[in-house]
């Protein structure tokens, strides 16, 4: 179960737009399990990757490539038995306060690992989303400006410093209740990139200070159940929420805080 990796690559492509991708690319991982005497185990586990190149993706009349200088790293320390898991996480994602200025520094990590139910997978993913849209809308430039469709972040964390612990309950093997917090804040100055490229000037996504770099509190929470309805065949199924307590990164051009934004689904599934 102990395990040390590295993976690197290097990118190279074009688009139907002849704009080109070049970029070197290098992970590192690790994780590690200790036994201690109550009959659980104590695990340490990392994660680092770095992106450099260039690319004409993002060009414009006065600049015909950027430079990508991406860094994103996670750790992870907990403890794990039979019935109670216990796990803090803490992670970077670099990020760009200046996006015109010839470096792409933002990194996203991807979707799959997902961190809280709302702040990155809901609410940033739906403010970059927003602003890739008009970015590309007809009535606000006469040419969709390039590289619009690389602003959202589908959900993953993009430009920020995270906690998040988790605990998890099995009180039998059939069932398990989770319950979790995040703690996110920016790791540059938040800006909209369609407003910094549209109206030459930095403010966040909602048109406020982009110097406040708190993303504020998520509290989570989820009771999950499976159990096999025939051979090789398992249904599962439950229900998880949770609540954002936004922070002053998405205060508004006056200075008022964003409203609670919260989210509540159920889940059911089958797998064979």
């Amino acid at each position: 179960e102990n395990v040390l990796g590295g993976y690197v690559a290097y990118r190279t492509q074009n688009n139907y737009l002849e704009d080109y991708l070049d970029v070197f690319v290098a992970d590192v991982f690790g994780r590690w399990f200790f036994d201690e005497p109550s009959g659980g185990r104590i695990f340490v586990a990392a994660e680092a990757a770095v992106v450099v190149g260039s690319s004409s993706l993002t060009r414009t009349a006065t600049r015909a490539s950027t430079e990508v200088q991406q860094f994103l790293a996670a750790v992870q320390v907990g403890r794990r038995e039979h019935h109670v898991d216990v796990v803090l996480e803490g992670g970077y994602a670099s990020g760009d306060s200046n996006t015109e200025d010839g470096f792409e520094r933002r990194g996203t990590m991807d979707p799959d690992h997902r961190i809280g139910l709302v702040l990155f997978p809901e609410v940033i993913a739906w403010q970059t989303a927003r602003a890739a849209f008009l970015a590309t809308a007809e009535d606000t430039f006469g040419r969709p400006s390039r590289g619009a469709e690389l602003i959202p972040t589908n959900g993953g964390v993009s430009g920020a410093f995270y906690l998040f612990p988790t605990a998890t309950w099995r009180p039998w093997d059939f069932l398990e209740g989770r319950l979790g917090a995040v703690l996110g804040f920016a790791s540059a100055d938040v800006v909209d990139p369609y407003r910094q490229r549209a109206e030459s000037r930095s403010v966040n996504f909602r048109g406020g200070d982009p110097s406040r770099r708190d993303y504020g509190v998520e509290i989570a929470a989820a009771i999950l159940a499976h159990g096999d309805i025939a051979t090789g065949v398992e249904l599962q199924g439950g229900i998880e929420g949770g609540i954002l307590f936004p922070g002053h990164a998405f205060d508004d051009e006056t200075g008022r805080t964003m409203s609670e934004v919260g989210l509540a689904r159920l889940r059911v599934g089958i797998s064979f």
